[in-house]
């Protein structure tokens, strides 16, 4: 019963693992696509002017991205 405990563990840290590198990813994209992120609010509303379909985009994946935050914490 031991090691299969054992091996179930591994397989959700790998899962948990693969999670959080996704979550990484996305905030990564998020912030490079519509620069939805760490910035200032001068910063996203000139975005918003410049192209209002890569902003939505953007705040797609960061919605997305809080999803995988929470499935790795959760992990």
């Amino acid at each position: 019963m031991a090691i299969a405990d054992h091996l179930a563990q591994d397989k959700v840290a790998r899962v948990t693992g693969a999670f959080y590198l996704a979550f990484i990813l996305a905030s990564f994209l998020a912030d490079t696509v519509g620069h939805v992120g760490v910035s200032d609010p001068q910063q996203v509303y000139e975005t918003i002017g410049a192209d209002l379909w890569a902003f939505r985009l953007a705040l797609v994946i960061a919605l997305i991205s809080a999803f995988l935050f929470l499935m790795a914490a959760w992990g």
